[in-house]
């Protein structure tokens, strides 16, 4: 039996990028401010399509996306198309979905909540707790 799950797939640069001969050191850094998230749902159970299929699909993507947005500037316009190349400049992270700050506010027990908002500063934690009371 399978079922339909969706993961998120976080790219991050390497800080290596900035290095690289083939990139313009203020394009590096312009990839370097935020990493990438794609959604890919995908069939739990299914044994056609493996997690390291989904992995490569994903990190080709990745790079086949980037040549589109940035042409020239990405690599010259000469960056390969392969899972070698991607593993040299960034990292691939397969996660759940992330969780929602204010129902993570809501479950903590009021030990924990207290403790929390106790480190923050006034205007957060007014908003934690505004977070927790909102219906």
């Amino acid at each position: 039996m399978s079922f339909r799950h969706d993961y998120y797939y976080t790219v991050a640069p390497m800080a290596a990028l900035l290095d690289c001969p083939e990139i313009r050191r203020d394009f590096a850094e312009l990839l370097l401010t935020e990493p990438y998230i794609y959604t890919n749902d995908e069939l739990i159970g299914e044994t056609s399509v493996t997690d390291d299929g989904h992995a490569t699909f994903v990190k080709l993507l990745f790079l086949s996306d980037l040549k589109t947005k940035y042409g020239d500037s990405f690599f010259g316009g000469n960056a390969p198309l392969t899972v070698e190349f991607f593993d040299k400049w960034w990292t691939l992270t397969k996660s759940d979905a992330p969780q929602n700050v204010e129902t993570v506010v809501r479950i903590l027990g009021d030990a924990e909540f207290n403790s929390l908002v106790n480190h923050l500063s006034d205007a957060m934690a007014h908003r934690a707790n505004r977070l927790r009371s909102a219906e």
